[in-house]
């Protein structure tokens, strides 16, 4: 089987409606994003304030939107080493709205299997909202899991799962998880709305 040395994403951004660019290729040492503004090691990038997206900045005052898909995709990969990143735009293009696209090119580079630098030390449980995520810990492998009570979601309630969870590997979150989209709840619309962040999308 061949692998690719370089891999690229372009499409549209959801937020500001610009077409974006992303080459993704194998690398030494920790992974990095760059882009036309600048940009170095994503352990030298965090979080910027944003009405509800994953928006980050770097010190050199670059910023990215609507990291989340991408972002967790590495994480999968553990690709916090050996991976280079640049992007050609202010904002990730949506792709398929969730993070399968991007596993599917980080897997046309063969990334190396690595230990996760994170573990779930001893078994735990955090409630946000109707949300509640558990941790599990043992010798051998770390599990999240999370459980949503959807008593509140009207009509929809019915078909939609109520308990998810992951295992720490590559190959479960590929064919579990990745496919699954953000959502925004009806109660924040309007607070959306205003932000101006959909702006350019057609009213249904």
């Amino acid at each position: 089987m061949t692998f690719a040395k370089r891999v690229r994403a372009e499409g549209v951004a959801l937020f500001s409606g610009e077409h974006s660019i992303v080459e993704i290729e194998r690398c030494d040492g920790p992974s990095i994003l760059r882009t036309e503004k600048g940009g170095g090691p994503i352990a030298e990038w965090s979080r910027a304030p944003a009405f509800r997206t994953t928006t980050i900045a770097h010190t050199s005052s670059a910023r990215v939107a609507c990291v989340e898909h991408l972002f967790a995709a590495l994480a999968a990969f553990r690709a916090h080493e050996g991976v280079s990143i640049f992007v050609r735009g202010a904002e990730l293009p949506i792709l398929d709205g969730a993070s399968a696209a991007w596993c599917a090119l980080l897997g046309e580079l063969d990334l190396p299997e690595r230990k996760p630098k994170l573990v779930v030390a001893r078994d735990g449980e955090v409630a946000i909202d109707a949300a509640k995520y558990l941790f599990f810990s043992s010798e051998t492998r770390s599990e999240i899991s999370v459980e949503i009570d959807w008593s509140n979601a009207g009509r929809f309630a019915s078909s939609l799962a109520t308990r998810a969870s992951w295992n720490g590997s590559r190959a479960t979150f590929v064919s579990e998880v990745a496919s699954a989209r953000t959502f925004i709840l009806a109660r924040d619309l309007a607070e959306f709305e205003a932000s101006g962040a959909s702006a350019h999308v057609p009213q249904a």
